[in-house]
C-alpha cells in the first residue's frame, strides 16, 4: 500500500471522527462543547499535513503545517489549564 494513500486515509478518519464529535457534543449535553475540542483535532490535522508534505517533498508547507501545528497545542493547553 501506498505511504501517501494511508495519509489520505488517516485524514479521511479525522474528518469523521470530527463530524462525530460535533454530532455527539450536539446531542449529549455530557460531553465537552466541540468547539473545546478543535485545538486538540487542528494539532492533529496540521501534524498529519506535514507528514503529507514531507512525503511530497514541499519542505516550506512542512514548517507552516507544524508551526500551525504548535499554535492549536498552545491553544489547547490553555484552554485545559482554564478549567
Amino acid at each position: 500500500m501506498d505511504v501517501r494513500l494511508l495519509v489520505d486515509l488517516v485524514l479521511v478518519v479525522l474528518c469523521v471522527e470530527a463530524l462525530a464529535l460535533w454530532l455527539a457534543s450536539r446531542r449529549l449535553p455530557s460531553l465537552p462543547r466541540f468547539a473545546t475540542m478543535l485545538p486538540n483535532l487542528g494539532a492533529g490535522l496540521c501534524l498529519i499535513l506535514a507528514v503529507d508534505c514531507a512525503l511530497r517533498g514541499a519542505s516550506l508547507a512542512i514548517l507552516s503545517f507544524l508551526a500551525l501545528a504548535g499554535i492549536c497545542h498552545a491553544a489547547d493547553l490553555r484552554t485545559r489549564l482554564k478549567r
